[in-house]
């Protein structure tokens, strides 16, 4: 899958930290689970899109690059 091109994901990573306010974070889609700089988050499944993880776990949405996003929580 696209989003598993560690090549691809980190370049975009490595810019949006470029840009992170203090209450946003990064989370990207990985196999099995979303992840964050902490590593795997706890009941967001792969197969879950941004929109559905940002009304679920009550994050605004900052950026969304499909695989990667910028949000923030509420």
């Amino acid at each position: 899958m696209i989003y598993q091109n560690v090549f691809i994901r980190n370049g975009i990573i490595q810019e949006l930290e470029k840009i992170l306010k203090q209450d946003e974070k990064i989370i990207w889609r990985d196999a099995f689970r979303w992840h964050d700089k902490d590593g795997v988050l706890s009941n967001h499944y792969e197969s879950a899109s941004i929109k559905s993880l940002c009304e679920e776990f009550d994050y605004k949405l900052i950026y969304n690059f499909n695989h990667v996003a910028v949000i923030k929580e509420l």
